[in-house]
Order: structure tokens, then C-alpha cells, then sequence
């Protein structure tokens, strides 16, 4: 394993685009959410297994979406693990997280 640090792969808040995806789009598949973010598709799915992105949705048992809102407001989150990321949701929706 390597000693190199581990570079963001996003920029501050403050320089996203107020929008990140069409409003026509509720989810994303792999492919748009590499073009999203600047990231291949293998990157995205090792990212996903890794728990390093925001938990996608199934659409009948095998097509992974990720919802558009939650990708945008992860990237804003400054793009944190899934278990962070999932607690700041429960945390801003008043919920407690597991």
C-alpha cells in the first residue's frame, strides 16, 4: 500500500456549480456519475464497493442508480466515506443515525 496521501477529488463547496446535474435527472447511472465528478466508470464501481460513495439504489434487482440530489449534496458534504455521509444525512434530517 502506498504512503502517497490520498488527493479530494472534488473542489470546495464554494467552486461547485449551483447545479451539478440536469433538474431533468432524479438518478444517475456509473457512466453519468463518472462524467459528473471526472471519474471512469471502474473508478466509480471500485468506489461504490470500497463504501466511498453515497449508497446507490437498486432498480429491479440489478440496475444501480444514485440519486442526483444525494450525490450533489455529498459533493458539497466535501465528499465523505458512505458511514459519514449517511450520518450527516440523519443528522440534517433530525433523525438519529444507527
Amino acid at each position: 500500500m502506498s504512503n502517497t496521501p490520498r488527493h479530494e477529488i472534488t473542489p470546495p463547496a464554494h467552486e461547485l456549480p449551483t447545479k451539478l446535474v440536469p433538474s431533468d435527472r432524479l438518478a444517475v447511472n456509473a457512466e453519468e456519475l463518472g462524467r459528473m465528478i471526472g471519474l471512469s466508470v471502474r473508478t466509480i464501481r471500485t468506489m461504490d464497493a470500497a463504501a466511498r460513495l453515497p449508497r446507490p439504489i437498486k432498480l429491479n434487482g440489478h440496475s444501480v442508480r444514485w440519486l442526483a440530489s444525494d450525490i450533489e449534496n455529498w459533493l458539497r458534504a466535501g465528499a465523505p466515506d458512505r458511514h459519514t455521509w449517511e450520518g450527516l444525512k440523519h443528522a440534517r434530517d433530525g433523525k438519529s443515525a444507527r
